[in-house]
């Protein structure tokens, strides 16, 4: 728990997305607050650039949900940056570990998708593949 509080505390202060829009409804986007069948949310936070988000998915129940869709905000690959499912959590491991491609098709509140390993119980956050 140690490691995940301080990781986690690291992330946050290295993500400004997470925080310098906290008082503005610029900074945050659900993407699906819909899927009450399998208990799991999806919303971006913004950064003061908007090219600085984060895609933040929540898993609620105990099962892991293979190709799972979910939006995304642009047409960009995304990258998963942080898993809580994480071994060196204690956790299953049950995640992608690759870049998601973006589907140019709408999906809940987004006007793009992908395919997702959704491991159980857990929190998620990708990040638009950096412009090289």
């Amino acid at each position: 728990m140690l490691i995940f509080v301080a990781e986690l505390n690291r992330f946050y202060k290295e993500n400004p997305s997470l925080w310098q829009l906290d008082f503005s409804p610029d900074g945050f986007q659900w993407l699906d607050l819909e899927d009450r069948q399998n208990s799991i949310i999806s919303y971006v936070r913004y950064g003061k650039d908007r090219a600085d988000h984060l895609v933040c998915l929540f898993n609620y129940t105990p099962q892991t949900h293979y190709n799972y869709k979910l939006g995304l905000p642009t047409g960009r690959q995304y990258e998963e940056i942080f898993c809580s499912d994480h071994s060196r959590y204690g956790g299953s491991d049950a995640n992608d570990d690759i870049r998601h491609q973006p589907i140019a098709e709408q999906y809940a509140q987004a006007p793009f998708h992908t395919r997702i390993t959704v491991p159980p119980l857990a929190g998620l956050i990708l990040r638009p593949v950096p412009s090289i």
